[in-house]
């Protein structure tokens, strides 16, 4: 029995997803949010900086498609994304604002992890998940977010430009309504 040897041709590590962050995305980021002096205020500075680089991702490869954001989603041409800002994952542990999940009018339909590196200028998009994917498991609730572990996550970016290319948003709700109906 011969081996083959392990080449790095052979190896079929994730491309990362790097989004160069702006010096105009960190001016930004800063007048969107107002400081009072909290610990929220850096975690708004995180969500704004992944919603602005992420927007601006999108953007860059659905040329075809109509991008914007505003304070809570990105839409592309009638699909909410919710960007999920860290700045690391050292649990592998993504936490997801229970709102999101538990209010329909709230819910997005794709989450994408978003792992800000401020100091690099970088955000890296670590993967992303439908809405009704989320709703089949139960996840741990720790002060108001659920633990969603990062390999339910697809880690392949380029899948979501796909849905958002092929399919419309109301497939999507449709999918996710048949699923619980069945469940």
């Amino acid at each position: 029995m011969s081996i083959s040897p392990v080449t790095l041709s052979s190896l079929r590590l994730p491309r990362l997803n790097i989004i160069y962050l702006e010096s105009e995305y960190f001016e930004q980021a800063l007048t969107s949010n107002s400081c009072t002096g909290t610990a929220d205020d850096w975690q708004s500075y995180l969500n704004t900086l992944a919603q602005i680089g992420l927007t601006e991702w999108l953007s860059n490869r659905l040329l075809n498609q109509i991008v914007t954001r505003n304070d809570n989603f990105i839409q592309v041409d009638g699909f909410k994304i919710q960007a999920i800002a860290t700045e690391n994952l050292p649990d592998e542990l993504v936490s997801i604002p229970q709102l999101t999940l538990d209010h329909p009018e709230l819910a997005a339909h794709f989450y994408v992890v978003i792992e800000v590196i401020e100091e690099q200028e970088q955000a890296i998009i670590r993967g992303f998940v439908r809405y009704h994917q989320l709703q089949q498991e139960t996840w741990q609730l720790r002060d108001g977010y659920y633990q969603v572990p990062l390999n339910v996550f697809d880690a392949e970016p380029n899948h979501l430009l796909s849905y958002c290319r092929l399919l419309s948003p109301s497939v999507i709700l449709d999918y996710s309504q048949f699923h619980t109906s069945i469940t």
